[in-house]
């Protein structure tokens, strides 16, 4: 299978300044609710004044068969200049992907501001004003501020669960990345990411449930399977886990001691599952002045704390089932495993491509179902 690449770069802000045709080596990774890396390979005789600090690498893919696509933009923070033991001379230039912007900002509100302890909010939406308060129009300082030339936010819909956080000081992608732990938790997968919608802009996006496009079966769009009678999965494995399980939550709001609002939170079925069912947990819900509030804290870690069913193994491109034709990261698909269907995510991809065109595909299919 014939596979093109083609690599541009553009200024900090978007303006292209050259397309890259020729490399030793190319290597990117494209990952849910994280930064990824790009590293450019180059022989030493290219001008690495081109270069330089925030420029953008963007990588172009083709598959036979299919479209020209962008596979992800990166921001350029390292630039080697290196020579080997026979001489050879050696340039690599290494990007992050834009969620790198999320980590270039902290929570800077005091605990107990607005800012930085948002209540009764769906998580999806929460993110949203983290991202608005923080990098964008938001923040109360002008200087943290990214123009709205080329960061966007994407429309808030309260398509999450809800729930109460509080993260003053804390790294703002650290914070995306619990939220959409706790969104897990609560039964929602949640996802975002900074998608490029121009050549210039960026926008801050949520996804429920699928980032990507459902190729599940029997309504998928199209429906793609995978397993190892297909021989396009690898290394699968199905878990259920029930180690970090409560069945009995106990939560505690406002107060001290004898003083302190209580509520509690069971899950019935599951507490009375066996002898040993019983299992209990505790939620400190002192932002919490009532019994329902304590209440809903108590349930929101029991949700998260069920027994989990994990799927994962490494899903291949091969005819028939190809990268970039059949599915792309983010997409979920079907996978059979002894006659049992998992719909699972395109959780990350890793591409890596030599001089000569060779390409090696290495992809990770994941899910984790609230048993």
């Amino acid at each position: 299978m014939t596979t093109t690449y083609e690599i541009r770069l553009s200024s900090d802000s978007g303006t292209l300044l050259a397309t890259i045709d020729r490399f030793t080596g190319l290597q990117y990774a494209l990952l849910a609710n994280d930064v990824s890396a790009c590293v450019v390979k180059l022989t030493g005789d290219i001008d690495k004044t081109m270069f330089a600090v925030d420029r953008r690498l963007e990588i172009w893919r083709q598959a036979e068969g299919g479209p020209l696509l962008q596979e992800g933009v990166w921001f350029i923070r390292k630039i080697k200049d290196s020579t080997d033991n026979n001489g050879v001379r050696l340039i690599e230039v290494t990007g992050y992907s834009p969620n790198y912007l999320l980590s270039s900002r902290i929570v800077a509100y005091n605990a107990g501001s607005a800012q930085a302890e948002i209540v009764t909010t769906a998580l999806d939406n929460m993110m949203k004003t983290v991202v608005l308060q923080n990098l964008s129009t938001g923040a109360t300082d002008t200087a943290r501020t990214i123009s709205t030339t080329y960061l966007g936010i994407q429309q808030s819909v309260a398509a999450a669960p809800v729930a109460s956080k509080a993260f003053a000081r804390r790294n703002v992608l650290t914070v995306l990345q619990d939220l959409a732990d706790a969104s897990r938790g609560a039964g929602t997968e949640l996802y975002f990411d900074m998608v490029p919608i121009d050549t210039v802009k960026f926008e801050f996006r949520t996804y429920v449930n699928l980032p990507g496009i459902d190729h599940t079966f029997p309504n998928g769009n199209p429906p793609v399977f995978v397993g190892l009678e297909f021989g396009n999965l690898s290394e699968p494995s199905v878990e259920l886990d029930y180690s970090g399980e409560y069945t009995f939550v106990y939560g505690a709001g406002q107060g001290e001691e004898d003083d302190r609002v209580l509520g509690n939170a069971e899950d019935t079925a599951r507490s009375g599952r066996s002898i040993f069912a019983r299992r209990e947990g505790f939620a400190d819900a002192r932002e919490q002045t009532t019994s329902t509030g304590v209440s809903s804290k108590a349930y929101e870690l029991l949700a998260e704390r069920r027994p989990r069913l994990r799927f994962s193994g490494r899903i291949l491109s091969v005819p028939g089932s190809l990268y970039g034709v059949h599915w792309r990261h983010g997409d979920r698909v079907s996978a059979v495993y002894y006659g049992q269907q998992y719909d699972a995510l395109v959780r990350s991809v890793e591409v890596s491509v030599t001089e000569d065109g060779e390409e090696n595909i290495s992809t990770r299919l994941e899910t984790d179902d609230a048993n």
